[in-house]
């Protein structure tokens, strides 16, 4: 049996945003069964 998980691609800009704005590197998102990771690279 597979599964489709879809996620609110206008949430997952927010969480880019996020980022952007605190300076983080990485958040994750989990409701009940789901799951989103955004990260990003900082360059060296």
């Amino acid at each position: 049996m597979s599964s489709s998980i879809t996620f609110d691609p206008a949430a997952i800009r927010e969480l880019a945003k996020i980022l952007r704005e605190t300076d983080l590197t990485e958040i994750e998102l989990v409701e009940n069964d789901s799951r989103i990771r955004v990260a990003r690279v900082i360059p060296a």
